[in-house]
């Protein structure tokens, strides 16, 4: 082409200027072809392959279309004529043209190598977010396993960019960096840390994106909305974000009330202090207020009739409530609490269930409940709290007993 444009120019502008107008003609086409490239595959191509994938996956072609992957392909096109191209922009004649020339190729080759690579991440982001879309996907996170991926393409690109630009083979480079291996270990210290801390945290399934995680050394408490390779974000109940090094999951206490939420229950313990100077045996004018509470009947006639036995057998005389066995206000309380809840449908009958004295002290006489709900929504699981301990303290005065409370001056 450099000949038959000599020829012509030659003919009309003389030898001298021939090589000038050659070489801005071969530019110009080189830019022109470029540009229709471009426009042809962005107009075309695009269109094409954006149909078949259409018809064979709608959420591929919505991330695609979302990642802009095929404007990025598209790019590849021009840069890949100019990089063809380069070599005949060099003529003899011109001898800065040398320079141009293999200036050109260089930063086109450079371009292509970027393009790539970012074509690449594009790819990477589609098949995560696809995979996100799997119900798998709750239990087993792909981000950091993308994210590694990432880094390790995009320092292999670095890699190959200064191989190009120095004219030195990749493997040139690579024997270079192993004498550098300790500064970089310092340098990626926190993101190898954070690699093997997301390995283990998939492997053993500690932590899933939707579990409720606390951790107080970084005042975390909330809904986990995203694990990436150095990061864990969990969204606060009070709507703040709170991210900590995903590392610390390893290093540090973590709390995940995922096995709670797998369980179908939620712990309800809490103590009420009762009055110990309120705590009595029941005279008759007692048992017969209890007695009108339905379901204190049977336990009375149960618990009774155990008493009069063991101490008629024992022979124990009972003119003093003291001798032998009795019943106390705060031990049939105890049995009305347990009778109260067994009887709710929201609270879980197969868990633990457990109405329990706990050790005296300053405060009265601790009745702890320890029971689980058959709900674990928070909302609810409050409102059912809630409505145990209205009750609770309501029939309190059935009973005789007090509240304990700490009288200020």
């Amino acid at each position: 082409m450099q000949i038959w444009l000599g020829d012509f120019y030659s003919a009309l502008v003389g030898p001298v200027y021939a090589f000038w107008f050659s070489y801005a003609s071969i530019l110009l086409l080189v830019v022109f072809a470029s540009c229709l490239a471009h426009f042809l595959a962005q107009r075309y191509l695009v269109v094409v392959v954006r149909r078949l994938l259409g018809r064979a996956n709608k959420n591929s072609i919505k991330e695609c279309l979302h990642q802009r992957l095929f404007h990025k392909t598209a790019h590849l096109v021009p840069a890949i004529i100019i990089y063809l191209s380069a070599s005949h922009l060099y003529f003899e004649q011109l001898g800065w043209t040398k320079w141009f020339s293999h200036g050109l190729s260089t930063v086109s080759l450079l371009y292509i190598l970027f393009t790539v690579i970012i074509v690449l991440s594009s790819l990477l982001n589609i098949a995560e977010a696809i995979y996100a879309t799997r119900p798998s996907a709750k239990k087993h996170s792909i981000r950091s396993y993308v994210q590694v991926l990432k880094l390790i393409a995009w320092f292999i690109t670095i890699i190959i960019a200064i191989a190009i630009l120095i004219g030195k083979s990749p493997m040139f480079l690579l024997t270079g960096l192993g004498a550098a291996a300790a500064i970089l270990m310092l340098v990626f210290k926190d993101t190898i840390m954070s690699l093997v801390a997301s390995i283990q945290i998939s492997i053993y399934d500690m932590v899933r994106v939707g579990d409720w995680l606390v951790v107080k050394q970084y005042g975390a408490d909330g809904d986990v909305i995203e694990m990436s390779l150095n990061t864990i974000k969990v969204q606060n109940f009070d709507k703040t974000i709170t991210t900590f090094p995903t590392a610390a999951v390893m290093t540090t206490g973590v709390t995940n009330w995922r096995g709670m939420s797998e369980a179908g229950g939620r712990r309800i313990k809490r103590a009420i202090h009762l009055d110990i100077s309120s705590i009595c045996f029941c005279n008759q004018a007692l048992l017969d207020k209890i007695a009108t509470l339905d379901i204190m009947c049977p336990v009375l006639e149960r618990k009774m009739a155990e008493i009069h036995k063991y101490n008629q057998d024992k022979k124990i005389s009972t003119t003093q409530m003291a001798n032998g066995r009795q019943l106390t206000n705060v031990g049939l309380f105890r049995h009305y609490i347990e009778a109260y809840i067994r009887q709710r449908e929201d609270i879980h009958q197969k868990f633990t269930f457990l109405i329990r004295q706990l050790a005296s002290d300053a405060n009265g006489l601790p009745l702890e409940i320890y029971i689980f709900t058959n709900t674990t929504n928070w909302v609810e699981y409050e409102g059912i709290q809630s409505d145990i301990f209205d009750h609770i303290f309501a029939v309190l005065d059935y009973f005789d007993l007090k509240i304990f409370q700490n009288i200020t001056t």
